[in-house]
């Protein structure tokens, strides 16, 4: 999970470039949040990426009782929808907290988190956020197939978040696009597609995340004046992301016996930190000796391969941690070829787990015997979807068509107020693509499944049946309006 805004302003000022929330006072990835006891809730990063896990939240969760939540948006699923975690606990909620809680205590972190890079990150930051004031509209993502009650909830946890006053703000400043769209917007925002896009060009989005791999197979169905896509398959969404290949490099720390390094508190910080940030992240070829360190210079054990506090990997060792988020993914995009007859497809993979160095490998020698490629833009996509999210509410911003190819990595700020598109517009449930603007362009800054043929008639509650998507929402705003 992640955010991405934009704020376009007035076109008499300088463009600049756009980039992602993603300097934070809890600079990495959030896996989950971890609350006090008695109630008092504060949100604190548990899991990292970048930088290894804060004093403080040390100290809070093994003195004062912190509880973790993590994994919280699964409990957001369709009501009957039947998951397969493959031994991928998800934990069951306190009984004062419900998941909408947990969902709206997140939003309100990203949320202020956005809010702060805006003020500190453009010159006139604070200008910005105070003329905005409440002119705000959010874009909310989902997996795909999740309409409905899952929506709804969201709906709720962004009033919980303070994102919105109440449930009619809700209603009407609350847009939703599924994950898979998003991530599609933003690989075609950021070029992997042919310069010369033509009609009928089939591609599949491979979300590789933390906790799971989703695969989505799209068509584009109209190049011109902008780009239009449809879902051609039914997702697939499976329990086979890179806290799998953790999962695996737990158990065979856990076989080498004769190390005191059993503990679970300390199997969890050699792996979460420095196997997640070291060994796993650089790992790309089979024949490579990798060293982890999992104590202190004295510990010393040339049988298990332990030299002052470091343990020896061989290639072959980490391969076996990968090998089934490797086979699972590399079934699932057959699958999808195979159910469009076939036809080689170019994969796109985006999401965290997506720039592994191996696993793009594997996927790439897999799939070439049926002449499926496999690409990683060098852009870092693995914030594809809040991205997305942004690009999906600014494709359906109405301005005069003029510049060809002049969007997208770029922002500039709007002579005239935007106006979002209406329901009936996205009637069709399928997207289009924004490469050409007025001469006052406006763009994104860059940031965890259903198909039809047929054009399905729109819900009640302006949900496309299609791909989840709902209108974005409308703001009647006099000079600016931010995207997040």
């Amino acid at each position: 999970m992640g955010s991405s805004h934009s704020t376009p302003q007035p076109s008499t000022q300088k463009q600049e470039p756009n980039e992602a929330v993603s300097h934070t006072p809890f600079y990495g990835q959030i896996k989950g949040l971890l609350y006090k006891m008695f109630g008092k809730i504060t949100i604190r990063k548990w899991g990292i990426i970048r930088s290894p896990v804060t004093t403080e939240v040390q100290h809070g969760a093994e003195f004062e009782g912190w509880r973790k939540i993590e994994y919280f948006k699964m409990h957001f699923r369709p009501a009957g929808m039947e998951i397969n975690t493959n031994g991928l606990e998800l934990g069951t909620l306190p009984d004062d907290l419900s998941p909408t809680k947990v969902m709206g205590d997140f939003l309100r972190y990203l949320y202020t988190e956005a809010l702060e890079y805006i003020k500190t990150h453009h010159i006139d930051g604070r200008e910005i956020i105070n003329e905005v004031g409440d002119n705000k509209s959010f874009i909310l993502s989902l997996p795909n197939g999740w309409t409905g009650l899952p929506q709804q909830r969201m709906r709720e946890a962004a009033v919980i978040g303070g994102l919105v006053k109440n449930d009619n703000e809700a209603r009407t400043k609350i847009g939703f696009v599924s994950e898979g769209e998003a991530s599609a917007l933003a690989c075609l925002a950021n070029g992997l597609c042919p310069p010369n896009l033509k009609l009928g060009y089939r591609f599949i989005i491979a979300d590789a995340g933390g906790g799971t791999l989703d695969i989505t197979s799209y068509e584009v169905t109209k190049v011109s004046p902008t780009p239009e896509m449809k879902e051609i398959t039914s997702s697939d969404c499976r329990f086979a992301g890179s806290v799998f290949v953790n999962m695996k490099a737990r158990e065979f720390l856990k076989s080498k016996e004769g190390t005191r390094f059993l503990n679970q508190e300390q199997l969890d910080d050699i792996i979460n930190e420095r196997f997640e940030l070291d060994t796993k992240r650089r790992f790309s070829n089979i024949s490579d000796t990798h060293w982890l360190k999992i104590g202190e210079r004295q510990d010393n054990n040339e049988e298990m391969g332990l030299i002052i506090g470091k343990l020896r990997f061989e290639g072959t060792d980490i391969v076996s941690f990968f090998d089934f988020s490797v086979t699972e993914a590399l079934e699932s995009i057959k699958q999808q070829v195979s159910r469009y007859g076939g036809k080689p497809m170019l994969v796109w993979l985006v999401g965290g787990f997506g720039g592994s160095p191996w696993l793009l490998k594997q996927l790439q020698e897999g799939l070439k015997d049926i002449g499926v490629e496999v690409s990683c833009h060098d852009t870092n996509l693995s914030k594809a979807v809040a991205s997305g999210n942004v690009l999906f509410a600014l494709e359906h911003t109405v301005y005069g068509l003029q510049d060809q190819e002049k969007c997208y990595n770029s922002s500039a700020r709007p002579k005239h107020s935007p106006s979002i598109s209406s329901q009936g517009d996205l009637a069709n449930g399928s997207s289009k693509l924004v490469h050409d603007l007025s001469s006052s362009q406006i763009c994104p800054h860059n940031e965890e499944n259903t198909s039809s043929d047929s054009v399905e008639p729109r819900r009640d509650d302006g949900v496309t049946p299609l791909s989840g998507r709902s209108s974005p929402p409308k703001n009647n705003t006099p000079d600016r309006q931010t995207y997040m």
